[in-house]
């Protein structure tokens, strides 16, 4: 989801607050860790990456 940090909603300033997601923006919050900044595809990729589930982990073999 994305959000204006600057939106007077009570429950963004508790993720904001929580998370201690800094004002600079854009931030992104995965996984419970919070990074700002811009970056560029390569930067993003390695953050993400790990995260994306394996293909052996999303097969559907049946075993014969």
């Amino acid at each position: 989801y994305s959000f204006d940090y600057n939106l007077d909603l009570s429950a963004l300033k508790t993720l904001i607050s929580v998370n201690k997601v800094p004002s600079n923006t854009p931030s992104f919050l995965i996984n419970e860790k919070t990074y700002s900044g811009y970056m560029n595809n390569e930067e993003f990729e390695k953050i993400i990456k790990p995260l994306l589930p394996t293909p052996a982990a999303t097969s559907t073999k049946i075993k014969q």
